[in-house]
């Protein structure tokens, strides 16, 4: 399966647990195996089993528990992917087309099924029962965000800050488990507080960023994307124009990306040292087109 990663020194090779997960296909039915496959294949830069690898390495967790917890997260968090997009009906996933789309809807239901089962049996593989709690907390904290996300379908969103809050729990859930499940594999139960915090700030960095990226296409579709966009949304809420908007929702994402790397650099040994890396990364486009606006 392909990856696409960018160089950093913090991020590490995740060829490994490319391995683990595509040898969980075996007992699939062909067409099922082939779409987890095609699935994967489609690309995504692996962001949280790097941050999980590396998470695990700088807390002294062994090579096996690393690679099983990294699994769990790339797993778990394609399975929201492939559910997303059957319930959104969004035809296209990185470019190419979603599997509901290419294979059917029971398909995308059964595969997504499959890849959240399966990410249940690689967290256990890491024998960190409390880990395996904090995979539990994650998929219960997304599903919390996926039904306020469809809620908001149906009604403009004109609060900032309930926007932030569906972007932390849908998204930054997930982001954070990378974190959250080594720590609490390494027994730094203290921390997983501030971990949780600097996973759900880069994911509303994120969303804001693609969300300035996707201004013109959203507002060509009005209905859900428009209604979920943050720079639509900050424009509702504070009565400013289009491109006064941006300018604030580059500036709010530049503050969530500060604030997660502030909270990565300060988990215990290094733990955080790659999100921050790449919340850092994310800033700086976006701090460069403020400078230039």
């Amino acid at each position: 399966m392909s990856q696409t990663t960018e160089a950093s020194s913090s991020l590490v090779s995740t060829t490994e647990v490319d391995a683990l997960i595509d040898s969980i296909f075996g007992p699939l039915p062909a067409d099922v195996a082939a779409a987890g496959r095609e699935h994967l294949a489609a690309g995504g830069g692996r962001l949280r089993a790097q941050v999980a690898l590396a998470a695990g390495e700088a807390l002294g967790l062994n090579q096996d528990a690393r690679s099983s917890i990294a699994a769990a997260c790339e797993l778990v968090h394609n399975a929201a992917l492939v559910h997303d997009d059957l319930q959104d009906r969004d035809s296209l996933r990185r470019g190419r087309p979603a599997i509901w789309h290419s294979h059917g809807e029971d398909v995308a239901l059964m595969l997504g099924d499959f890849f959240l089962s399966a990410a249940h049996a690689a967290m256990a593989t890491s024998r960190s029962r409390v880990a395996s709690d904090q995979l539990h907390a994650a998929v219960a904290e997304t599903i919390t965000g996926q039904v306020a996300d469809r809620a908001a379908c149906y009604t403009p969103l004109n609060n900032l800050e309930r926007y932030e809050q569906i972007a932390k729990q849908k998204s930054g859930a997930l982001i954070a488990l990378a974190l959250t499940a080594p720590l609490a594999a390494a027994g730094f139960d203290h921390a997983i507080a501030d971990a949780y915090d600097a996973g759900r700030r880069y994911a509303v960095g994120y969303q804001m960023r693609d969300d300035i990226a996707d201004i013109d296409d959203d507002a060509a579709r009005p209905g859900r994307a428009e209604r979920l966009n943050a720079v639509f949304v900050i424009a509702r809420a504070r009565c400013l124009t289009e491109s006064d908007a941006v300018i604030a929702c580059r500036a709010r994402a530049v503050e969530h990306c500060e604030a997660a790397q502030a909270k990565a650099a300060a988990l215990p040994a290094g733990a955080g040292d790659a999100l921050a890396e790449v919340s850092q990364r994310l800033a700086c486009p976006l701090r460069q087109s403020a400078d230039a606006a």
